[in-house]
């Protein structure tokens, strides 16, 4: 299983700050967990930085590592 800790900071008529940990028995891309966790915000997320241990890296080095994921969203974004 894959634990992806998801951390958004949504638009203004969404929870502010909200935190989950999401378990993946397959592989999946970051944009299909979005799309399906998150349909609801789909039209405010802008982009994404992603960060193991710390340290920033491209989604194709998370999907390879195994990894925690970290997934943090800005306020206003669209």
């Amino acid at each position: 299983m894959v634990k992806i800790k998801v951390e958004l900071f949504g638009p203004l008529n969404s929870p502010h700050g909200k935190k989950f940990i999401k378990e993946i028995g397959r592989n999946i891309s970051i944009e299909e967990f979005m799309e399906k966790e998150l349909q609801y915000q789909k039209s405010a997320i802008a982009f994404f930085v992603y960060l193991v241990n710390g340290k920033r890296v491209d989604k194709n080095t998370i999907l390879k590592t195994g990894n925690d994921l970290q997934i943090f969203h800005p306020i206003g974004g669209g």
